[in-house]
This record gives C-alpha cells, sequence and structure tokens, in this order.
C-alpha cells in the first residue's frame, strides 16, 4: 500500500512523513524552511533530474568530480559489482568499506577481512541492493539510480576513532553553513560559512559547545564545496580531512530525507532563509 501511495501520490507521502517526524504540517504552497524547501525541490526540480541522479548515485558522482577537475579528492576505489555474490573478496585488501549506491546508511565496515563473515555479508548487501530506498522514504530522487555496490579504501585517523565528517550546506556555489559530524555521528556541532559556531543541534544528538578548531584544510574544502555546488539550489557537500588530505564524502539532496528536526525550532526558518526562493525556479 506504501509504494502505492509513495509512486502515486508522492506529495500526500511526504506531507504524511514530514507530520511524523518534524511535527508539523508541511507548506508547499509558500516553502520558507529550509527543510520545505528541500522537499518542494524534491517534488518539482530533483525529481527525474538526470544530474541530481547521477550525484546522489554512490558510483556515478564519480564522474561529476572528475568532470568539475576534483578527481584528487576521491576515495580510492576498489571495485564495483552489481550483487554481492559477484565480489571479488580475495581482491580486497584486508580493511575496506563497502556502500550501495542507490540511497543512504547503506555501509558496511570490514575492519579484518580474516574475520568476516561472507555468507552474512552477502545476504545483508543483497538485502539492501532488493530495497527499493527511493519508494520507502518518498525520495523519488534515488528511485532511477541503479543499485550497485562499491568498495573503497577506509580512511584511517591519527587517533583510530571515526573521520570527522564536515557537511557544506550550499546554494548555487556558495556555501551557507555547515554540520561536523565526530565519532559514530554521536556529536554535531553547526557553524556558518566564518566558522562562527551556532548554538542548535538536531535529531538528538548533543554538540561540543564550540570546542572544534578550524581544520588546517577548511578554506580548500569551501573551495571545493562551491564548484561542487554549482547550478544546484540546495545540496549538501561532505568531506574528510585527514593526514592533511581532504576526502569527498557524498553529495545530499535531502539531508535526513528533508524530514530534520532541529532544536530549537527556529534555525529549520533561520537556514531555509539562506536559501533561493524555490519558487521562482522553473519546474
Amino acid at each position: 500500500m506504501w509504494d502505492f501511495v509513495s509512486k502515486r501520490y508522492p506529495a500526500i507521502a511526504t506531507k504524511l512523513l514530514y507530520r511524523f517526524s518534524v511535527k508539523r504540517k508541511l507548506n508547499l504552497d509558500n516553502p520558507q524552511t529550509l527543510t520545505e524547501k528541500m522537499q518542494w525541490l524534491k517534488l518539482n526540480v530533483y525529481k527525474n533530474n538526470e544530474i541530481v541522479e547521477r550525484c546522489a548515485d554512490k558510483y556515478r558522482v564519480r564522474e561529476y568530480l572528475i568532470e568539475k577537475g576534483c578527481s584528487s579528492i576521491l576515495n580510492e576505489l576498489y571495485g564495483v559489482w552489481t550483487t554481492a555474490d559477484e565480489i571479488d573478496w580475495e581482491s580486497l585488501p584486508n580493511r575496506f568499506v563497502l556502500k550501495c549506491t542507490h540511497g543512504s546508511g547503506y555501509n558496511y565496515i570490514c575492519a579484518n577481512k580474516s574475520a568476516l563473515d561472507i555468507r552474512a555479508v552477502t545476504k545483508l548487501l543483497n538485502g539492501w541492493l532488493n530495497e527499493k530506498y527511493g519508494t520507502k522514504y518518498c525520495e523519488m530522487i534515488y528511485n532511477n539510480i541503479q543499485p550497485r555496490i562499491i568498495a573503497e579504501r577506509v580512511i584511517d585517523t591519527e587517533d583510530g576513532k571515526p573521520p570527522t565528517d564536515y557537511k557544506f550546506f550550499c546554494a548555487n556555489g556558495e556555501v551557507k553553513f555547515l554540520y561536523i559530524m565526530q565519532g559514530n555521528d554521536e556529536i554535531q556541532d553547526y557553524y556558518t560559512a566564518n566558522w562562527e559556531w551556532l548554538p542548535v543541534s538536531s535529531a538528538g544528538r548533543p554538540n561540543s559547545g564550540n570546542t572544534l578548531l578550524q581544520p588546517e584544510g577548511y578554506k580548500e574544502m569551501l573551495g571545493y564545496a562551491s564548484k561542487l555546488s554549482q547550478g544546484f539550489p540546495i545540496v549538501r557537500v561532505d568531506f574528510y580531512y585527514e593526514n592533511q588530505r581532504i576526502i569527498f564524502g557524498e553529495l545530499t539532496f535531502l539531508t535526513t530525507g528533508g524530514y530534520t528536526k532541529y532544536d530549537p525550532e527556529e534555525y529549520d526558518l533561520i537556514f531555509g532563509e539562506m536559501f533561493p526562493n524555490v519558487k521562482e525556479l522553473r519546474v
């Protein structure tokens, strides 16, 4: 039933998910908040958009970075497969990351291949490949992406902890703000593009209270974010910065599906006012 509603009536499905997640009515007639503008773009501009679908695809986005002259920040790619049964496990190093290309959260980190339960991981990956992520969360951007698996290099850190993730929210080549994720997505801090800390949190995660130091590669990350976001009214550009190297993460057009719940709630409007009036865009 949900697949039918999501495919045939995406606006209704989106309003239902928005009410459930954000706890308020979605205004598509006059979108003002960041989440409202994301949802409007999803339904009217980003759906069936070839360049958006290519950039949301975790494999094909590599083509986009090469075209933009940003190949130097791509992580090392070990392989790509259409099913988990095709994976050449012998060719992979002892540590690697497996990702499915057609959604969000489909990631598996192998820390020690000798201890890997290949049968269990194969079952997990094939299960992910068979999920219709775009329909499940009413994110039509993913509907036309071919489900595949890619293997990439594990990003090492000096302290052995998960790498810090820098997520830049951009509009047509201009960075508006960013948030930084530390640990296993445990701590989240928001900053302006000028590295001014913002007293806001989201998804129930705590912030560090403005204790982060600006990384040495921050200005360079700003430049890459500007270059990669050109032509998109709202997009998030993600990087890691480890061992004095910038590594591209992904391009995201619907952060948390466009259902982010901010605390304080007013920041949804504050952030939304930083971005264009999407109703003026051609559909």
